[in-house]
Parts: C-alpha cells; sequence; structure tokens
C-alpha cells in the first residue's frame, strides 16, 4: 500500500449492542452534550440514509479498521483498486459514528481536524445506503461541529472529481479482527 496512500494505522472499534439507527443518532445537534457534535448533513446524505427508514445496520462485532492519507490526489476507484476492490473498502455507518462520538467537540484523536486549511482534511469512509449502493460519506471537522456528506463513487478520472491529497480513507482489516476478543473482552458501545 505505499503506491497511493502513506503509512496505514490501526483502530478497534468495539461491537454494537442491538441495531445502530442512523436517523437516531445522525441528527443535527451542536450542544454540549452532543454524542457527536453534528452541524450539518447534505442533503444527499440526508436522501441516501436518512429518508423515511433510513439505514438500520444490525448488530456488528467488535471490528478492526486501517486509515491512511492520501499521498496524491486521487479518486475511488484507484483506491478500491489498491485495497482489493469494492468489497474491500466497505465500512458502516457504525464504524463513522463511533469515531466521531470519541471526538464530540473536535479533540485530537483518529479523525483529521481542520486547523487552518480544509485542504486534506477529510475522513472517507465507503458505505452501503439503504439502497445498497456504495456511497462515499465524508466527515469533516468545522468550528460549529462535524459536516457529514455523501458522494457518488467515482471511477474515472477528472479534473473535479478527484480526493485531495492528505484526505483520510478508512478501510476494513478483517485478517486482524481474531485478535479482537482479545483486545476488547466484553466492551460494548450501546446506541439507540
Amino acid at each position: 500500500m505505499t503506491q497511493i496512500f502513506g503509512v496505514p494505522s490501526t483502530i478497534l472499534v468495539p461491537q454494537t449492542d442491538g441495531q445502530f439507527v442512523a436517523r437516531d443518532n445522525f441528527v443535527v445537534d451542536t450542544g454540549l452534550n452532543a454524542r457527536a457534535r453534528i452541524s450539518h448533513l447534505s442533503n444527499s446524505f440526508r436522501k441516501r440514509f436518512l429518508d423515511g427508514i433510513g439505514k438500520i445496520e444490525y448488530i456488528h462485532e467488535a471490528s478492526v479498521l486501517s486509515h491512511a492519507k492520501l499521498l496524491n490526489p486521487n479518486i475511488d476507484g484507484a483506491v478500491f483498486a489498491e485495497l482489493g476492490g469494492e468489497d474491500d473498502v466497505e465500512t458502516t455507518l457504525w464504524q463513522a459514528f463511533y469515531l466521531m462520538s470519541k471526538q464530540p467537540h473536535g479533540e485530537e484523536d483518529t479523525l483529521l481536524i481542520a486547523k487552518e486549511t480544509m485542504v486534506g482534511s477529510g475522513n472517507l469512509f465507503y458505505v452501503r445506503d439503504q439502497y445498497g449502493e456504495l456511497a462515499c460519506v465524508q466527515i469533516t471537522w468545522h468550528p460549529s461541529g462535524w459536516h457529514v456528506s455523501c458522494w457518488d463513487i467515482v471511477t474515472e478520472r477528472s479534473k473535479w472529481n478527484e480526493w485531495e491529497f492528505g484526505n483520510q480513507v478508512f478501510f476494513p482489516r478483517p485478517q486482524l479482527a481474531h485478535n479482537v476478543a482479545q483486545l476488547e473482552r466484553g466492551q460494548v458501545a450501546r446506541f439507540g
């Protein structure tokens, strides 16, 4: 993974207890007690993940995610090719929300936080929407809170559709999953 990515890091995401309902968790709330201080949800994210019943993810076991920064501007298709294909990049909304909830007020941790510039400050998760289509969910920190956007997958390069260098891509590491039980025995995160 040296062509388009920097050195990857790994993070453990605990199992959920029950189901993760996107519309109950991805809500605009910038209050001090917000689980994840979200100040903006794009229209495309709302349509693909929250409209109607919205996306519901059922019990997830603890998982391991890796994340690495893009070294050069790139498109989704190049990310897929580097990581082995569409199935090898798919993450969940639960995983993204869990990481947001660890940084509810923009604290430094796993997700990138923009300091002075927005270039290369996005966190990219490839997630299936409520219709089964893979989308890129982009999460960025702004002074008012997290901004969550959703983008169609791009496999053909043009001058307007590349992710900037420095953006961070999250992807599953199933080959490390056998270590999860040993690392986090009994830890369960509960989100309604």
